[in-house]
């Protein structure tokens, strides 16, 4: 057991943080005005990972037993490293160009300015994220809503049991869930890449669908409202992730999108180790699993309204929105010159 917590406990978790936080930011340098499409197909595999890895591991695990199906899911899992060298580093050398234009800028407002832009800042925690108030907020509704989300996936099985739903008739629910997930960030993604949508919209609705969701599954008599509750809360899951990760890497400028959402992952990754915890604390003590699906739905409707910060604000709102354009433009203007500096 010690070998476990410290193999798939702290090196896999340690590494399946490097792939997350890396592939979203990676790939949001690489496509300009479709970013948003890019992020939502990304956010997407995870609910193609739910429908087919259950199964796959099952039948690995009947043919050749759990010591030999963790060596073949370790070879499986080396290959985002054949994958990861087909990266070409425009990340550092958009923000060098960025850093000179900036310098230049600086110089011409402020001599002051332009000394301390001349030395650039190396440090290990980017904490200036924190300074902006779109990310604060968007990361704690986030994080907020996190306390309950996971709740419905530690319940659903036992609960769908006391229902006189046999077990594989409960497994099934995660497959609903899973092609509902698939679909709901895809669609994020499409959705916040339209000029006229306003992402943290977006956002707010897969909150309000989350919590609803919960409510639903609160009042379930039947199996029928059980695949109900399964397509609302994949949906809500696909919508809330997805969009999330785009309001998050266009909440700041592209020099900070690293720092901006490895911070957002360092902030609500406790939370969802601990929502779970709290939700089966509950349950023990109140013998039913109804309160901490009501606390769900409670996180979750709380999280969306204080999304109405931002948007109440105007200035905000339209700082969002110049961020994206403006990154948009920079990459268009300076696509030439990143690229041929790059390669050659």
């Amino acid at each position: 057991m010690a070998i476990m917590y410290v193999t798939y406990s702290i090196l896999f978790g340690l590494g399946g943080s490097f792939l997350f936080v890396s592939c979203y930011v990676v790939t949001s340098q690489y496509f300009e005005k479709k970013h948003s499409i890019a992020t939502g197909i990304i956010a997407s595999g995870s609910g193609i990972g739910v429908i087919a890895v259950a199964p796959i591991l099952q039948k690995l695990l009947n043919s050749f037993g759990w010591q030999k199906t963790y060596l073949i899911t370790a070879g499986i899992f080396a290959l985002p490293c054949v994958l990861g060298i087909t990266f070409k580093p425009l990340v550092l050398e958009r923000k060098r160009t960025e850093l000179v234009e900036e310098n230049q800028e600086l110089e011409i407002a402020n001599e002051e300015d332009e000394k301390e832009m001349e030395q650039p800042k190396r440090r290990l925690l980017d904490f200036s994220p924190l300074k902006e108030r779109m990310f604060v907020v968007l990361t704690f509704c986030h994080t907020l809503n996190n306390l309950g989300h996971g709740t419905p996936r530690l319940h659903l099985v036992k609960f769908s049991e006391d229902l006189n739903v046999s077990a594989d008739a409960a497994m099934r629910l995660f497959v609903y869930i899973g092609i509902t997930t698939f679909i709901g960030r895809l669609l994020s993604g499409f959705l916040c890449n339209i000029p006229c949508v306003n992402p943290v919209f977006v956002f707010m609705f897969g909150l309000i669908i989350d919590g609803s969701s919960q409510i639903y599954l609160s009042q379930a008599k039947a199996y029928t409202d059980l695949i109900v509750f399964s397509f609302l809360y994949g949906m809500a899951d696909g919508v809330v992730f997805g969009t999330f990760y785009i309001c998050i890497l266009n909440s700041v400028e592209t020099s900070r999108k690293a720092a901006a959402f490895g911070l957002s992952a360092l902030c609500y990754a406790p939370i969802i180790a601990t929502g779970p915890a709290l939700a089966g604390f509950m349950t023990d003590h109140l013998h039913s699993y109804i309160p901490s699906f009501i606390l769900g739905a409670v996180v979750a409707y709380t999280a969306a309204a204080l999304l109405l910060i931002l948007l109440c604000n105007k200035k905000q709102t339209q700082r969002f929105e110049a961020v994206e354009e403006n990154d948009d433009h920079e990459s268009v203007d300076r696509k030439d010159e990143i690229l041929e500096e790059t390669y050659l």
